[in-house]
């Protein structure tokens, strides 16, 4: 799907200020500092949110750690969306909500976040999600945390 975004002036520099205190290395170990257009960033992430769900509505065949560093992606889109205008925001939020539909209804709730780090936030509800179609590693997994409670 192509996604359009168009930020005001305030919010780009809201972006640019974020993305400068961000510290990324690539594989090798050496610093990456992102370059181009606060857009392309948020439209970046949109899409990596879109490829783990598109990942999750065909059957999630990786392991617990696997997914948590995958929903960690929904994370960064929800620390953005706080930086953003009322406005930006609610255009975000426009192009978020298909995906974010389609992360539910290949997921179902269950009673605490899997990652420790999210405990608390409610807010934060992807983290109370894990796939109807898993793996059996991670079905292992779930199941040794929950017990019989996992349907």
């Amino acid at each position: 799907m192509q996604y359009e975004l168009t930020l005001t002036p305030e919010d780009k520099e809201r972006v640019r200020a974020w993305l400068s205190q961000k510290q990324w290395v690539d594989c090798l170990g050496n610093e990456v500092v992102f370059s181009g257009e606060p857009e392309s960033y948020l439209i970046g992430l949109l899409e990596n949110w879109s490829d783990v769900v598109a990942y999750i509505e065909r059957g999630y065949n990786l392991t617990i750690e696997d997914y948590e560093n995958d929903i960690w992606r929904r994370d960064d889109i929800d620390e953005v969306m706080q930086l953003l205008s009322e406005a930006g925001r609610k255009a975000y939020a426009e192009l978020l909500a298909p995906i974010d539909e389609r992360f539910v209804q290949a997921t179902f709730e269950v009673p605490i976040p899997i990652s420790p780090l999210a405990e608390g936030s409610l807010e934060r509800w992807w983290w109370r999600r894990v796939p109807k179609r898993m793996g059996d590693d991670m079905l292992e997994w779930l199941s040794g945390f929950w017990g019989d409670g996992l349907s």
